[in-house]
């Protein structure tokens, strides 16, 4: 289980492939269990999480946010600090 800066640096600053690996450790999920929950063969999971696989597919980072048990795709794709997922009301203005 990641802690301290690894588990700052899964939050907040990793690339997605390992960003995706150090979520599925800290659910505790296996490579074998997160193939098969996604549909995504252990060979390309793999490859995913080396970040060798860029721009998946929304049905993937569905596939994933459902297997790691995640509450919104921004929690897999995190934000960038300089660009922080914002929630608007529909009566909010732009600024």
């Amino acid at each position: 289980m990641l802690e301290g800066k690894d588990f700052l640096h899964a939050r907040y600053g990793a690339h997605f492939g390992p960003r995706v690996k150090a979520l599925r450790e800290l659910a505790g999920v296996s490579v074998a269990e997160l193939s098969e929950a996604t549909g995504l063969g252990r060979r390309s999971l793999y490859k995913l999480e080396d970040g060798e696989i860029n721009n998946p597919k929304l049905g993937l980072l569905l596939s994933l946010r459902t297997a790691l048990k995640l509450r919104s795709i921004e929690e897999l794709l995190g934000d960038l600090p300089e660009f922080p997922s914002v929630s608007y009301s529909p009566g909010d203005s732009a600024k």
